[in-house]
């Protein structure tokens, strides 16, 4: 096998609580992620060679996360060798969906079929790690429970089958590393990830609604654009809505795709609208 194509799926977050910057740089968060079924499409060529990234424009290459997870790979495992990567973006940027992460996890799993590495998803959680907080559960995909920088985990059941429309404002977009950085001047209620679970393990998409935690959107309480989005949501048929991420983009939770899909219609005047079924691993 010389090449292989990834879809990337996009994250979003049921609940998020965020600690403290740990020594490391680092919060220390308390997670519940879930894959949603909006990609970006990764493809990974063997060459003899380098690490040559097709991707952002104006980005040097050495920063794009593509790179960065290539560099780990063969930095892990010594292979020596080369890649071409070209990522075919679906998935906005500043929107909170891990839309990096997930690139960079596809490249770790590509990687290790192309070079029949046989490496476990713990092994590939551990190289993503080093390349970004959020990777290891991108690599893992699906429902993710996660805590400390987002890559110590726990047993999970999948949330419930629901409908997620993701809606974000075109030209608004949050840097994730001052979103934490407000973040750390506002007091946050205690976490408690296993009450979390044990809700999730009810698989009751009414009871979703009792966990649904999102610190950052202490930051956007007064945000009207962000407002009028949830409004709108919860309008037509949300069981709730919340922030995403760090954000901009917020999404709402629906019990059937009639009602996903008339939410979506009404925000098209003012939102990019993406509706979405639950990505299974």
């Amino acid at each position: 096998m010389e090449n292989i194509k990834i879809k990337a799926p996009a994250k979003v977050n049921f609940y998020l609580a965020v600690g403290g910057k740990m020594d490391n740089g680092y919060h220390e968060i308390k997670t519940i992620m879930q894959s949603i079924s909006l990609y970006d499409n990764v493809s990974v060529t063997k060459t003899d060679f380098g690490i040559e990234v097709k991707s952002i424009q104006g980005v040097e290459q050495q920063d794009l996360i593509e790179y960065k997870a290539a560099k780990a790979f063969f930095d892990f495992s010594g292979i020596d060798g080369g890649v071409s990567i070209v990522t075919e973006k679906s998935i906005p940027s500043g929107a909170g969906l891990g839309g990096g992460s997930t690139d960079g996890a596809a490249v770790l799993i590509a990687m290790n079929s192309l070079f029949e590495t046989m490496l476990d998803r713990d092994t590939l959680c551990k190289i993503g790690a080093t390349v970004g907080a959020d990777v290891p559960a991108c690599v893992k995909k699906g429902t993710v429970a996660a805590e400390g920088i987002g890559d110590q985990f726990k047993d999970c059941a999948p949330i419930v089958d629901c409908f997620i429309v993701v809606a974000k404002k075109a030209d608004y977009s949050i840097s994730t590393k001052e979103a934490y950085e407000k973040l750390d001047s506002i007091d946050k209620e205690p976490a408690d990830l296993d009450s979390v679970i044990n809700t999730i393990s009810f698989c009751d998409i009414d009871l979703l609604k009792t966990i649904a935690r999102n610190d950052f959107e202490l930051l956007y309480e007064d945000n009207q654009d962000i407002s009028e989005m949830k409004k709108r949501l919860n309008a037509n048929g949300a069981v709730f809505s919340m922030l995403t991420g760090s954000g901009s983009a917020v999404f709402g939770v629906f019990k059937t795709v009639k009602q996903a899909k008339a939410a979506a219609a009404s925000l098209e005047d003012v939102a990019d609208t993406y509706v979405c079924t639950l990505f299974r691993r």
